[in-house]
């Protein structure tokens, strides 16, 4: 089911990760001593009232798969991504849920993530959010970008290709600059 790396991956530990900095004892800290990470600057109302807009905003906005024609462009309705776009993201989230929560941990984070489950045909089935704190983009030894997630305590590493990345600003073109560090 899950795509998986059999073989090494060029990653050195990172004290920028939102994970070690919360381990060694959180994020950044203001002039005034105050704590600011992902999850306390949403606690600041007008940053809080910020992402709550964007998001329901993305919500909202109606998604579509477009195809070539001879003759322009159209909505191709029958791709199996249409359905996961505009209705049903996974069993438990609609659409629009799904791109709240993606949004939200682009905004916050600097990256969103989803793994996109497909059929052995390569046909999409569901699109499911992974936490922005143990997902990283990566590269193997040969320069091929995977993926490494931690799901149920396993760590798991996917395909580029398996991934949607909603991608903030980057000083790498790989991972979204961390809004909250510093």
């Amino acid at each position: 089911m899950f795509s998986t790396f059999a073989g090494t991956v060029l990653d050195p530990l990172d004290p920028k990760d939102p994970g070690i900095r919360r381990l060694l004892g959180g994020g950044a800290r203001t002039e005034a001593g105050v704590e600011v990470n992902e999850e306390t600057v949403l606690k600041c109302a007008p940053f809080w009232r910020g992402v709550n807009l964007i998001c329901n905003y993305m919500a909202k906005v109606p998604l579509f798969v477009i195809r070539s024609t001879g003759d322009g462009k159209e909505r191709f309705k029958k791709h199996p991504a249409y359905r996961l776009l505009r209705n049903q993201a996974n069993d438990e989230q609609s659409a629009g849920q799904f791109r709240r929560q993606v949004m939200g941990h682009a905004l916050t984070w600097g990256n969103g993530y989803a793994w996109i489950e497909r059929d052995e045909a390569g046909r999409p089935l569901s699109m499911l959010p992974l936490l922005p704190d143990v997902t990283k983009p990566v590269r193997d030894k040969s320069g091929e970008l995977l993926y490494r997630t931690k799901i149920g305590g396993q760590t798991r590493f996917f395909l580029a290709e398996n991934i949607l990345h909603i991608r903030g600003l980057s000083w790498d073109g790989m991972a979204g600059y961390n809004p909250t560090e510093n």
